[in-house]
């Protein structure tokens, strides 16, 4: 059995896009002994700034 953990992070501003502090937040919350092949989701707005990010 293998149990999964989801960690994500959405933008408090969607026009702005995510900034350095919620990375940081987001980063701190991964698990360290995380595979190295963790799949990773992004999604981005119109202008290419960063709306979500998903780990796991």
């Amino acid at each position: 059995m293998a149990i999964t953990t989801t960690v994500r992070a959405e933008a408090a501003d969607e026009k702005r896009g995510l900034t350095l502090g919620e990375l940081r937040k987001l980063l701190e919350a991964v698990d360290p002994s995380a595979d190295d092949d963790t799949p990773i989701r992004v999604r981005v707005g119109w202008r290419s700034q960063i709306t979500r990010i998903e780990i796991g």
